[in-house]
Formats: C-alpha cells, sequence, structure tokens
C-alpha cells in the first residue's frame, strides 16, 4: 500500500511509483549537501497540472504533497510548507512565509494573512479535530478559494493535509464544509454549469460529480485505480497521455481525444552524481518493494528486497518484508529460515514465529507449525494487525471459529477493517452462515471497494443462492477490477448463460 507523498505523486501522475519516482518523502538537495522535501527534483513524469499547463490550459495546485519548492514547476503551485506553523511558538511572534513556496512569486503578499495558526483556534474549533491539522487545511482552503476566485483556471486540485486521518465526525464535517464551499466559488462566473469535482482519499474512496459525469448511476466511482484518476482529469480537456495506463471513469463525458507525449520531469541520475544517502535509499527501496507487494508481484519485490538485505544485513524490517515475499512465492523453507532468524532478533514480537509457522505449514507440516503459530498468537495479544494475519492462516488451516476470533480483533484498528470484515465474510461463509457471510462481505467492500476476489466470492454466492442479477453484477465488477480472472469470466458466462434462458422460458409462457 504506499502512503504518503508516494500515494499523491500516483494519484496527480497516472502512473506507479518506478515510474513517477516520487519514492520517499525527501530527496538529495542538488548540490549533494543533504536532503530537503520532495520536490520536481524526484519526479520522471508529469502530473496533471503541469500536463495541462504545457497543453495551454490554465491550472493550479494547493498545498499538495512532494511539490516544494513551488518556484521549480510551471503551473502555479502552493506548495505544502505555505502552511507550516512548526518553528512558531505563537501566532504573534513573527510568523515567515517559508522562501519560495509561492508560484508565481507575486502572489506572495495577497496570500501571506491567509494562513491559520493552530493556536489562533478557539476551544471548540481545536475539539472537533487536530489544531494543527485543523489549521494547516483551513489554510490551504483559504488559498484555494482565493485562487479560484482571483486568478485565471481550467484545472484546480487541493491536497487538505492530515485533517481526515484522525477521524471524527467533527473533522469530516468541516472537510464536506469547505469541499461544498469550493464547489460553489468553483461553479460561478465564467464557469457556471460547468465544473466538475473529483474527490479521492487516500483508502480510495473516489466520488464525481458535473456535467462532466453526467451518465454516472450515483456519485460514488466504484472500483477506480489511481492512474484512472489522472487518465479521467486529462479526457476531460481532451488529451490522452501517451503510453498511460489508466481508464476513462465510466459516465466521464469526453470526445475524441488527443495523445500528447509525457515527457519526463527529470532525467534519470547521470553516472557521476551524487548518490542518494543511505537512508534516503533505503527509504525508496522499502516504498518500490511495499507497492509491488501491493500490488501482488512479490517477484519483484523480492528482487528489490534480497539484495538490500546484503547490504543491510542486519535490518530486520526488510528480512520481514523478504520473507512475506518468499512466502507467497511458494518458497517455504526459505521464508522459514527468515522466519526464524526474525524470531531470534525480535523475541518479543509475534512475526517471527508466525512467519516459522506459516512457512512450516505451507510445507505441509502443521504438527511442526502449531507450536510455532501458539506462540505468535500468544505475542500478538491484541495488537490487530497481528491478529489480521493470524486469521488468515486459521482461514488457510481450515479453522473458522479461531479465524473469527482473530479477525474479530483486528476490526479494533480501522485500518484493519477491511480485511477483518472479509476474513469474517469468509469465516461465516465457511461455517455455513451464508447470511452473516454477505453481510460481512458488504461491510469489507463499504470500506475498500477495490477487492476483486471478495466480488468474485459474492458472485459465487449469488449463483449458489439463484440471485442472478446480483451474481452478474458482482462477477462483472471483479472482472473490472481483474481482467485476467478466468474463473469470474467462465462463472459469468455460465450465470448470464442461466439468466438467458430463464428469460426466454418466462417469455415463452
Amino acid at each position: 500500500m504506499q502512503s504518503g507523498a508516494t500515494l499523491w505523486a500516483s494519484v496527480a501522475s497516472g502512473m506507479a511509483p518506478a515510474v513517477h519516482g516520487v519514492a520517499a518523502a525527501l530527496e538529495l538537495r542538488p548540490d549533494g549537501g543533504g536532503t530537503h522535501a520532495a520536490g520536481v527534483r524526484s519526479w520522471r513524469s508529469a502530473p496533471v497540472w503541469e500536463t495541462l499547463h504545457t497543453a495551454g490550459i490554465a491550472s493550479c495546485v494547493i498545498g499538495w504533497p512532494a511539490t516544494a519548492c513551488a518556484t521549480d514547476w510551471q503551473a502555479t503551485v502552493i506548495d505544502p510548507r505555505f502552511a507550516d506553523a512548526s518553528a512558531v511558538v505563537a501566532p504573534e511572534a513573527d510568523w515567515p512565509l517559508a522562501p519560495r513556496c509561492i508560484h508565481p512569486a507575486d502572489l506572495r503578499e495577497s496570500l501571506r494573512e491567509l494562513r491559520l495558526h493552530p493556536d489562533e483556534l478557539d476551544d471548540h474549533a481545536g475539539a472537533a479535530a487536530d489544531p494543527t491539522a485543523l489549521a494547516h487545511a483551513a489554510s490551504m482552503h483559504a488559498a484555494a478559494t482565493y485562487l479560484i476566485e482571483s486568478t485565471p483556471w481550467q484545472f484546480a486540485a487541493v491536497h487538505y493535509g492530515p485533517l481526515l486521518a484522525g477521524g471524527g465526525d467533527g473533522a469530516a464535517m468541516l472537510f464536506d464544509a469547505m469541499i461544498a464551499r469550493l464547489l460553489v466559488l468553483a461553479d460561478a462566473g465564467e464557469h457556471a454549469g460547468g465544473t466538475d469535482i473529483i474527490i479521492v482519499g487516500s483508502d480510495g474512496v473516489l466520488i464525481a460529480a458535473g456535467p462532466g459525469f453526467a451518465a454516472a448511476a450515483d456519485l460514488l466511482v466504484h472500483g477506480a485505480g489511481l492512474a484512472d484518476i489522472a487518465a479521467t482529469i486529462l479526457a476531460r480537456f481532451g488529451l490522452r497521455q501517451d503510453g498511460a495506463a489508466g481508464r476513462i471513469l465510466d459516465g466521464a463525458g469526453h470526445g475524441l481525444l488527443r495523445t500528447i507525449a509525457g515527457a519526463p520531469m527529470m532525467a534519470p541520475p547521470a553516472a557521476g552524481e551524487a548518490a542518494d544517502s543511505p537512508a534516503l535509499a533505503r527509504a525508496r527501496l522499502v516504498t518500490m518493494a511495499a507497492d509491488a507487494m501491493a500490488n501482488g508481484d512479490f517477484a519483484a519485490a523480492a528482487a528489490l528486497l534480497a539484495p538490500a538485505l546484503r547490504n543491510w544485513p542486519d535490518d530486520h524490517e526488510l528480512a520481514f518484508l523478504l520473507a512475506q515475499c518468499l512466502f507467497f512465492q511458494g518458497e517455504s523453507q526459505a521464508a522459514q529460515v527468515l522466519g526464524e532468524r526474525l524470531t531470534r532478533a525480535w523475541p518479543d514480537r509475534p512475526w517471527g514465529p508466525m512467519l516459522t509457522g506459516a512457512a512450516l505449514m505451507q510445507a505441509g507440516d502443521i504438527a511442526s507449525a502449531q507450536p510455532h503459530l501458539d506462540s505468535a498468537t500468544r505475542l500478538a495479544g491484541d495488537d490487530p494487525a497481528a491478529a489480521q494475519r493470524l486469521g488468515a492462516i486459521a482461514l488457510h488451516l481450515g479453522r473458522p471459529q479461531q479465524a473469527e476470533h482473530h479477525y474479530t480483533i483486528a476490526l479494533r484498528d480501522p485500518a484493519c477493517a477491511a480485511a477483518a470484515h472479509a476474513g469474517l465474510g469468509l469465516a461465516h461463509l465457511a461455517r455455513g452462515d451464508n447470511v452473516r457471510g454477505e453481510a460481512e462481505l458488504r461491510a469489507s467492500l463499504g470500506a475498500a471497494y477495490h477487492a476483486p476476489a471478495l466480488h468474485h466470492q459474492l458472485g459465487v454466492l449469488y449463483a449458489s443462492q439463484g440471485r442472478w442479477d446480483e451474481a452478474q453484477n458482482a462477477l462483472r465488477t471483479a472482472l473490472s477490477q481483474q481482467p485476467g480472472n478466468q474463473a469470474a469470466a467462465a462463472l459469468l458466462a455460465r450465470v448470464s448463460e442461466t439468466r438467458e434462458l430463464q428469460a426466454t422460458v418466462v417469455k415463452a409462457h
């Protein structure tokens, strides 16, 4: 799973981290004398605002990660340092504006006083959300409303930072109010009646509305991948980037698309240039490996991690990631060796015995695996992340009741909710409780809709119950998210044939 600057660079460029290049929150300074916040130097593929600017379409972006320094871009950019109040003791003190955080520079004086310091919030506002996150979001919102009202633009992107990260109804209501205000301003004047809005979060939820999405069945766009967002935005301006993988979201209105070249932002480092610091090189590598693992490409992740572990032989996190890759590739003996190593290195943590037990289980030695799994369960305690993985192992061993116990613990952490609901659903189905199983699977899809295996499972369930229309919809969604799923395609063909036969029989009568 991508996170932070890497994820938002994927959203903005429509490319994977290996292509767009933003694989860490920091980058090497041009002079090689240290690091600073990631910016244009890291980008190998242009984000949508630069692509649009090059095509003559006025664009502005506010608060987007990995955009410092703002003056390095062509489009209008306010980088995240604009609202940084971390070095200021109180709002009464001098609050200097970060250098080069606004482009063009003639906007600096107009925007300077729009910032909100956390200490300026009253008790009511501070109770609604984390004060630092709220002040940051409010500052970015003020800059966005100013630009939308007073500057020429056709595309605008706003990133509200960590406002929603802490959860809570107060933060969500504030976010909704900010979005509503942006939409009112954006759909006024010369843009009246012609403005589209797309909202995307780090958990993948996407909402699209406006005349360009008039054909959509509802406002919630299901099953969208990161690359689809950039492709859809470009399509609204009649453009398609050559070589881009994203699809144009269903319901997005567009005519004939003009294909444009996607020139790299920066050339790869030349031989002789200063190399990344070890810490930065490691951060990039872990990001790239985690992204490959999230996409199910464990071979690619292992190819990154194995040589890295030789370079950093005492790095237990790298060993943990590599062990998982080896396990999912079926290399149980190699995974077991790393699991035993982690058991010695982390005697108070569950991951070593869990990996050792899983590897032995994979090799068919359940008797030898059980003591390791018991140890992992004891060490895991109430850790939701560990419980989630233990639940998956219990399901694999055909122990649904034990899996339910682990997944119930995992539900305590919102970050584990999608996987925990999915696991509970499969456990209920394994015990013959189809009603609760379906409810849990649907709850999982409510938390993370892009899950082709779960849509496939629902299709199987609906087909077994003769719910042909629902089975067709579930299987079509599974295939839209995973086109190569031959089992889902075969079942869809059988369901469609049965459904057509039923319709024919009904019509004949």
